[in-house]
This record gives structure tokens, C-alpha cells and sequence, in this order.
């Protein structure tokens, strides 16, 4: 079973917010791009190669879950 991209984030602070709350529900994840984040910040929107954050496949559902009702009005603009 491998890992599969859950969320592309418009900025690596919206990436680590989301990332840490996962990992407090015990949710295995790995955050992907965030060296070029930090390197093109600005192109992250329109390139759409912003911060990804990748769970495995059998926690792929919650973790959906978990933004979605958790995380709502306090991440904005995310790309599911």
C-alpha cells in the first residue's frame, strides 16, 4: 500500500498546519515540494505545484474527512 496525495496547499504554513493536525490524529503523512515552496512562493497558485501532502491509500478517506470538517474555516482556498 502506498501513499496518495490527499491536498496541494497555496502556501507551506497552510501545508505544516494540515500536516500536524493529521499527525495528531495518528495519520501517517508526507509533505511533498515544500523545498520549492520555500524557493517560489509566489508561483505555487499558478502553477499549481504548491506543498502536496501525501497519506497512504487506507487512511486516504479519514484523512479527507478530517480536512473537511476539522480544519474547515481555518485553512481556506485548498485544492482536494
Amino acid at each position: 500500500m502506498g501513499f496518495v496525495k490527499l491536498i496541494t496547499c497555496l502556501s507551506i504554513v497552510e501545508a505544516h498546519l494540515i500536516k500536524g493536525h493529521l499527525e495528531s490524529e495518528n495519520i501517517q503523512c508526507v509533505l511533498q515540494n515544500e523545498n520549492f515552496a520555500y524557493l517560489q512562493p509566489n508561483l505555487n497558485a499558478i502553477h499549481g505545484s504548491g506543498p502536496c501532502i501525501l497519506v497512504l491509500e487506507s487512511d486516504f478517506k479519514r484523512a479527507k474527512e478530517l480536512i473537511e470538517t476539522d480544519m474547515e474555516g481555518e485553512v481556506d482556498d485548498l485544492e482536494l
